[in-house]
């Protein structure tokens, strides 16, 4: 028959928190993966230590903003919301029923003002170590891939400016190996540009559609004579190295202005063909060549089960489609947040594994004088982040 539920909301009972969550909670998982006690030392050299109000605890602020990438909460007002109602929530940042969270606004202010981006590099780096310290990331093969992530601007609203051409800005080895390159073909060292940045002009060739032109992979590069050969079997020699990090190869004018086939290959005045090589190329050509081996075929047809899935998960599970930060600087610190939290996540997720382990470790003690065989268990081992 039809029954009718009591309503016992105005109920007062005695409860404990700690018993409201249940026992395999994602974030009571997260909570025994790391010490997030170590946050302080991180983020103690941006608060007074004997002036000011008391402020906000900071364990508690990287903590929402971990609960808003672990469940892909749109924004910072609804992340805040959730933990209000949510005994987990509450559980994880330390609260009990009748202390309410920070505000939406103090948590804002802490990331985008308080902390630098080197905290956000920071926690990721503390989750990362954690992860390889649990033997969880195997650094024999790197993924590396990239995605879209539609950003917070309105596209009908735009103007057009003239770009400059400003200065690019070089790491030491690279401006380390330019000269070394220079010094080997007897040039002489490139001091650093004092310039100033000048309007960008672009060069666009409009193609003839009754003749193509040849590209650059149809000339042959040679690493023992540092050269290039053309369709035609003429050399480009070296000319210089710039100071953007190319090498140029140039050809012969004499020779290149009697070729039959010199309108596929160039159209300057001057009859030269100039071929540009970067002093890294040679990097991405070792890899190329790695990926046609047996191995490099086997290792990239893991990129859908490993760097795709993982681009997959954070824009389905963790709100990465879209962005509500607004700059470059805002947009790195979210994305360095959003996949640390991805880190945590699997982290967690995957510590009953050490527990296994030395399971097996003292059974293969208690059973070694019964028998001399081995067991491997190479799964407790591996994952990639």
């Amino acid at each position: 028959m039809l029954e009718r539920a009591e309503n016992k909301r105005g109920n007062i009972e005695i409860v404990g928190i700690e018993g409201l969550v249940p026992r395999d909670h994602l974030l009571r998982k997260i909570e025994k993966a790391v010490d997030f006690d170590d946050i302080y030392g991180m983020v103690e050299q941006y608060y007074c230590e004997d002036n000011g109000r008391p402020a906000a605890d900071p364990v508690i602020l990287v903590k929402i903003i971990l609960i808003q990438h672990l469940f892909g909460i749109p924004s910072l007002r609804q992340t805040l919301r959730e933990v209000e109602v949510n005994l987990a929530c509450r559980w994880f940042l330390g609260l009990d029923l009748s202390t309410k969270p920070p505000h939406f606004a103090t948590v804002s202010y802490a990331f985008c003002t308080r902390f630098p981006s080197e905290v956000a590099r920071k926690i990721f780096s503390w989750i990362l170590d954690a992860a390889v310290a649990k033997q969880l990331v195997k650094p024999e093969e790197a993924f590396i891939d990239g995605t879209q992530t539609k950003a917070s601007a309105n596209k009908n609203k735009s103007r057009k400016e003239q770009a400059a051409e400003t200065a690019k800005v070089y790491d030491e080895q690279l401006r380390e190996e330019i000269n070394a390159d220079r010094k080997a073909h007897g040039k002489k060292p490139l001091k650093d540009s004092t310039k100033e940045a000048k309007p960008k002009e672009v060069t666009v060739s409009q193609t003839d559609p009754d003749c193509g032109f040849f590209r650059k992979y149809e000339y042959i590069y040679d690493p023992e004579n540092d050269c290039y050969r053309c369709p035609a079997n003429q050399v480009l020699s070296y000319s210089t190295t710039k100071r953007e990090g190319c090498r140029e190869y140039k050809s012969k004018a004499q020779i290149c202005a009697d070729c039959p086939v010199r309108q596929k290959c160039t159209q300057s005045k001057a009859c030269v063909k100039v071929i540009t090589r970067h002093v890294w190329e040679g990097y991405l050509e070792r890899a190329e060549e790695f990926r046609h081996t047996p191995e490099g075929k086997a290792t990239y047809a893991r990129r859908k089960e490993t760097i795709e899935r993982v681009f997959a998960d954070m824009k389905e599970k963790h709100g990465g489609r879209y962005t509500h930060m607004r700059g470059l600087p805002r947009v790195t610190v979210w994305v360095g947040f959003k996949f640390a939290a991805m880190n945590l996540k699997k982290l967690a997720c995957w510590a009953w594994r050490d527990y296994a382990f030395l399971v097996f470790c003292l059974l293969d003690a208690f059973f070694a004088p019964l028998s001399q065989n081995v067991y491997p268990l190479p799964w407790f081992k591996t994952g990639v982040l």
